[in-house]
């Protein structure tokens, strides 16, 4: 994800620093996705770089770090939310899959049942 506090810091360097940066934050990515990683092992394996460019990538890395931190807890809890909702007989998916309750219309006040009834303006519904 891009954030747009970060642009002042890459629009300092020159088209090929980017290119470095921007290739730099994908193998970084890649490898956090992976496993936790700390963004300067991969900036060690690239000595070449400029300081401002270095500079660049751990302002934006520790941005890719935490982003990916959330990312992974966000969908342990999902994980662990649908494997409850299997274990108590549930498919996965939305909770509101069921079947709606149908509504009709009732002239009058009574239906003649024990359903409730609700009102809406001058109309009266039968929730079945």
């Amino acid at each position: 994800m891009l954030y747009f506090d970060n642009f002042p810091c890459v629009a300092a360097l020159d088209a090929e620093q980017r290119g470095e940066l921007l290739l730099l934050l994908y193998r970084y990515a890649m490898a956090a996705d992976k496993a936790p990683t700390d963004p300067e092992e991969v900036l060690r394996q690239h000595p070449g770089l400029r300081e401002e460019t270095r500079m660049a990538y751990r302002f934006l890395a520790e941005t890719i770090r935490r982003d990916t931190e959330k990312w992974k807890e966000k969908q342990r809890r999902y994980q662990e939310a649908a494997a409850r909702r299997q274990g108590m007989g549930r498919s996965p998916g939305r909770p509101w899959n069921r079947p709606r309750p149908r509504i009709t219309a009732t002239s009058g006040s009574t239906c003649g049942t024990s359903l409730p009834l609700v009102g809406c303006q001058n109309r009266t519904h039968r929730v079945d």
